[in-house]
């Protein structure tokens, strides 16, 4: 068995208080809490256990709100932890489809997301279902997930998630109903179940108390988040100049027409402080030059942007894309990252804003919270004047990946 050739330093404190969860027969199983606590972490190892598991020869799927961040969370997470147990010689990491198969007895761990209604159409052979970042999908998405999984004794679905809001939906239907409260495991976890975060990293949770106080509830204490402000931004400010000894890191663009702009923001990084410069904000630009004086390439040029500079934009443009490619520049496509994700790599650095950028600073100063018609204040930002915020998402997403 797998579990043999694994030196047990590789598993954190947690994996005790999840496995019995795991292992038990109840269909749902739920793990949440605080960042830090290795929870997704310790999945990943229970899953890649299960893939060496010869009794079931069903197989295991991992869902993310939204495909395109699936690959590189979930399988880049799974590939390191493969390699550390030096199991790449058995296990084949395939990108199209992204699944990670087991050599010697075929079975898988298939990556989806599920804004593509086709992909859960062909759930098939199904045993063990993980929905990571749980609190990004909606009721319906796991209705249709519970209702797909037939046809295998002991099906279990697992929700792994950061409790973001006490008035959602996981938490009326999970922990507030009493009957199906009792046919669930639920395990809660925290940066203490932890023992390989260092003490920087402990330092970094412990902080959120001194800078949001329903943040630090949420991912240092794992507690169910409530929300008493609707202003989500607090951790920015407004230079007048960015560092000379800042890193030029990636452009982002947002394409619009009218009433929408089409905006570009330069992103330095210095530490654990990024700074963000409003280049253009402009309604009206059509792609390319037509001799109207109205255009991306034109404005780009005007303040000597550099073609070597690599823009990320919204990959929901296409044409945009290709046609400024051909023109010189160095953009690419990326898709929009969820927003629970967005948010909290945003409040995990120092944000700055050079003076210059106005529209980025309205934006930052009026970013706040949905409420519903009693008045609650949801987790989810209002839309609508976020073009500046949405082209600092893009550049941050990327993380790890161009920069």
């Amino acid at each position: 068995m797998i579990t043999q050739t694994v030196n047990k330093k590789y598993f954190a404190k947690a994996y005790n208080k999840i496995c019995p969860a795991y292992l038990s027969q109840n269909r749902f199983t739920i793990i949440y809490g605080g960042s830090g606590s290795a929870k997704s972490f310790t999945l990943y190892q229970l899953l890649l256990i299960e893939l060496f598991n010869n009794k079931h020869q069903s197989d295991i799927i991992i869902f993310r709100k939204i495909g395109s961040t699936i690959y590189n969370s979930v399988f880049q997470g799974l590939k390191k932890l493969a390699k550390d147990w030096q199991l790449n010689d058995i296990l084949e990491f395939k990108k199209t489809p992204l699944e990670i198969v087991n050599k010697e007895n075929d079975r898988r761990i298939i990556l989806s997301g599920v804004d593509d209604p086709e992909k859960l159409k062909s759930i098939v052979n199904i045993r063990i279902a993980l929905l990571e970042e749980a609190t990004e999908f909606t009721k319906d998405d796991f209705l249709e997930i519970n209702r797909r999984l037939r046809g295998i004794p002991n099906i279990k679905i697992i929700l792994v998630f950061n409790p973001i809001s006490h008035l959602h939906w996981i938490k009326k239907h999970f922990f507030d109903n009493e009957m199906i409260r009792k046919d669930t495991d639920i395990v809660k976890c925290s940066y203490m179940d932890n023992q390989f975060l260092t003490k920087e990293d402990i330092e970094q949770l412990e902080n959120l108390k001194y800078i949001d106080e329903n943040d630090y509830k949420i991912y240092c204490l794992g507690e169910w988040g409530i929300l008493t402000e609707r202003l989500i931004f607090k951790n920015w400010s407004v230079v007048d100049t960015i560092p000379a000894n800042a890193k030029r890191i990636l452009s982002g663009m947002d394409f619009g027409f009218n009433p929408d702009p089409t905006v570009l923001v330069d992103c330095y990084i210095l530490g654990d402080s990024v700074y963000f410069d409003e280049r253009i904000y402009k309604q009206n630009l059509t792609n390319i030059e037509l001799g109207t004086g109205f255009s991306i390439e034109e404005e780009l040029n005007t303040i000597g942007f550099p073609k070597s500079q690599m823009i990320v934009a919204d990959s929901a443009e296409p044409k945009s894309i290709m046609e400024l490619r051909m023109k010189g520049f160095n953009i690419l496509a990326v898709q929009k990252p969820g927003i629970f994700d967005s948010l909290k790599m945003m409040k995990s650095y120092k944000i700055h804003l050079t003076s210059r950028s106005k529209n980025g600073i309205n934006e930052m100063e009026n970013y706040v919270h949905k409420i519903d018609k009693e008045g609650n204040i949801l987790p989810e930002p209002l839309g609508g004047n976020d073009h500046f915020i949405d082209c600092c998402r893009y550049i941050l997403s990327q993380k790890d990946r161009l920069w």
